[in-house]
């Protein structure tokens, strides 16, 4: 029987093209280009090519730039410094610890078709109210979705304008104002998800915000207002929100007695939220004493009854109770 030798420049270019969606941007072309020009022209014409950049592995600053026009997503962590002008097609970007110098980039010429933007400041956290104006005064034309995580608190609002683009943001710590302002310059945004204590400072809002579908609020370590009437505040502009989820955290010791006849935000929802269709209540008791395990089934269980009964099946409602050590 004769025998056939097949080799992986005989595959037509549609599998090809198929196979290398599979591969990460630095592997597929240190495996691929230069090969000949067959290679070549599929390599500039392969779509949402991925590139991780990171200290754990290097690559030379010339081979950066052959690859660069052609990445649709990028990751840059371990506060490597990477010039973003040769990206001219990049639609997602994921900073990780970023650089001073890398934020300073961020230039009208940069990232011209961005549309998700996520910065993550696990270890390194610095002001950048710069790279936050441009974030929220339409600098990026094209950002349907920002994450803003580990990033230092957005104190002022000072010079934003309008991102009508901006459909799904996450942030870190924000008060009352600066919640304001950004439902103020981002008027068509669906999806907001943020972290939040109360000051006694409140205010009316003078208009409603009618995009706004989902809402996502956590609250630090005994941060829960004690006047819930702030939390109307929050509530007040929103009337077309379907989707409420609330996070709590606070001392499994010192925090069951008040919830037996808690009423689960169920009168706020009532008097602010008509269009309500999923409401879920995140409790997160952190049991800073030994002695305390997490309360008592019978206990749960009326928690459980208690919430089940005060929003009676108007919407879809859940209340979640878990426990963490410090």
């Amino acid at each position: 029987m004769a025998k056939y030798l097949f080799k992986f420049e005989y595959l037509p270019n549609e599998l090809i093209m198929k196979m290398f969606k599979y591969f990460d941007a630095h592997d597929l072309y240190n495996a691929f280009y230069n090969l000949n020009h067959r290679f070549n022209t599929l390599l500039q014409t392969v779509k949402y090519l991925s590139l991780n950049i990171s200290s754990k592995e290097h690559i030379e600053q010339n081979y950066l730039q052959v690859i660069a026009p052609y990445i649709y997503t990028l990751t840059i962590t371990q506060s490597m410094n990477v010039n973003l002008i040769h990206f001219i097609e990049l639609r997602r970007l994921s900073l990780v610890n970023p650089t001073a110098e890398l934020i300073s980039q961020f230039d009208t010429s940069i990232v011209p078709y961005l549309e998700y933007l996520s910065v993550n400041c696990e270890a390194l956290t610095y002001y950048m109210p710069d790279f936050i104006r441009k974030i929220f005064s339409n600098h990026f034309r094209n950002l349907r979705s920002c994450h803003l995580v580990g990033v230092e608190p957005i104190y002022t609002s000072e010079g934003w304008t309008q991102s009508p683009s901006i459909r799904i943001l996450k942030v870190g710590f924000i008060d009352l104002f600066i919640y304001q302002a950004i439902l103020l310059a981002c008027p068509n945004l669906y999806f907001l998800d943020l972290e939040t204590s109360f000051s006694t400072n409140t205010f009316s809002h003078s208009q409603s915000y009618m995009n706004l579908k989902r809402l996502n609020i956590k609250f630090p370590f005994k941060m829960w207002p004690r006047n819930e009437h702030v939390i109307g505040v929050f509530f007040a502009c929103l009337p077309n929100l379907e989707q409420l989820t609330i996070h709590r955290v606070d001392e499994l010791s010192l925090s069951i007695p008040p919830l037996v006849n808690y009423d689960w935000l169920a009168s706020k929802i009532s008097l602010y939220l008509p269009s309500l269709r999923q409401f879920t209540f995140n409790l997160h008791f952190c049991r800073k004493d030994r002695r305390f395990e997490l309360a008592p089934d019978n206990v749960l269980n009326q928690l459980q009854e208690n919430f089940k009964n005060v929003h009676n099946n108007l919407y879809q409602s859940r209340l979640v109770i878990d426990s963490f050590d410090p």
